[in-house]
């Protein structure tokens, strides 16, 4: 019989395992992932500080659509992905704007959810509010079958919690997203969690990774680690071709968050130097 670890199968959707439950957040918050977020809170702020620069001295509207538009004309350095080792299997990253493209701006949504949750916590029904603005197919409710991850490189999925145990998850997981910290690293680790929180329990019918992203720059400006809500996150996560996710579920299944916080200060930092360059300004504070 063939080793399904060594050979990729003809029939991946045979081998399931379930999705394990979520992680307590207290686990990340060990000191190299503190450290690790010193450098992505580097990495947001000089991002941040450029937008707000950029946008003032010259008017420029930091859309999602600006945002595609930018990266086609200054593609993000070769190494931004290639820490990983999965690089190898990635191919036309462009063509992933080109998708992106046709996806709604989460930006109206962002915006909303901050005005409506200034003095008070995020909520389910905020959540959905979200998924309402995804598209004029979006599905804002919660998910009543079952979903499971796409085939990895060696046939296996994972299943998606049960629609059944979703309640008791999302308020679990609201509870500790709403929970506030004294250390800015650790609500930077608080928001990077959520993200990939979300994305494991997958709540929703449609727009999960969607949702996910918009609530990680939700929790940075709820938390005032950022000034603009214009952060280029989803671009990010569709230019890198699916290391974005895998370093998601690498937060979750294997209790390893420097993937994704390696991912996110490189990311930040090269679209930082990008957006300097295309504007011919520096040193934006």
């Amino acid at each position: 019989m063939p080793d399904p670890f060594t050979e990729k199968k003809t029939a991946p959707m045979e081998l399931v395992s379930p999705v394990p439950e979520i992680e307590p957040l207290n686990h990340f918050l060990a000191e190299e992932n503190i450290l690790a977020a010193g450098k992505l809170l580097n990495a947001l702020q000089a991002l941040d500080n450029a937008v707000i620069h950029i946008q003032k001295t010259t008017g420029a509207s930091f859309t999602q659509q600006a945002w595609i538009d930018l990266l086609r004309a200054h593609p993000l350095p070769d190494d931004t992905f290639s820490w990983c080792e999965i690089r190898r299997y990635l191919n036309a990253p462009m063509r992933a704007l080109d998708e992106l493209r046709s996806r709604a701006d989460p930006g109206p949504a962002i915006a909303l959810t901050l005005e409506k949750t200034a003095s008070r916590e995020l909520s389910v029904d905020d959540l959905l509010s979200v998924s309402a603005f995804l598209g004029p197919n979006a599905k804002p409710s919660i998910r009543t079958v079952e979903n499971f991850t796409e085939p990895d490189h060696y046939g296996f999925r994972k299943e998606y919690y049960k629609p059944h145990t979703l309640q008791r998850a999302l308020k679990e997981f609201l509870t500790t997203a709403n929970q506030g910290y004294d250390a800015t690293e650790a609500e930077l680790i608080k928001a990077v969690w959520a993200m990939a929180a979300f994305l494991a329990i997958h709540p929703l019918d449609d727009g999960n990774g969607r949702v996910s992203r918009s609530l990680f720059v939700i929790l940075l400006a709820k938390a005032r680690i950022i000034d603009s809500t214009s952060l280029p996150i989803g671009p990010l996560a569709y230019l890198s071709q699916g290391v974005f996710e895998i370093a998601a579920r690498r937060i979750m299944y294997h209790r390893n968050m420097d993937y994704m916080l390696t991912l996110l200060i490189k990311g930040f930092g090269s679209m930082s130097h990008c957006l300097q360059s295309h504007y011919g300004v520096s040193g934006c504070s």
